[in-house]
């Protein structure tokens, strides 16, 4: 069974940093590519805030596949097997 998910990141980059040319353009392009290539992401959209252009919002669409991502929860329910350990798959800036 899927699940549709849309998550909203703030994250916390100058407004002096360009992220559209330059190097950070190309080393946010290629996060950014990252998250896109991850199974089940629709889209990613990005963009500064008006009210605060030190914050660039990232949203992110995607499909859940509960076959794929199993709960905690069941994970939990099981003695027989160990939680994994959550770590950031990429982090940006």
């Amino acid at each position: 069974m899927a699940q549709f998910v849309l998550e909203i990141v703030n994250l916390p980059i100058p407004a002096t940093t360009d992220l559209e040319s330059g190097p950070a353009a190309e080393r946010w392009q290629e996060a950014l590519t990252i998250g896109a290539g991850t199974p089940g992401c629709l889209a990613i959209f990005w963009g500064r805030q008006i009210e605060n252009p030190n914050v660039v919002d990232v949203v992110i669409s995607e499909f859940i596949f509960q076959k794929t991502f199993p709960s905690l929860s069941h994970l939990a329910s099981s003695s027989k097997q160990e939680l994994p350990r959550l770590t950031p798959a990429h982090r940006v800036g």
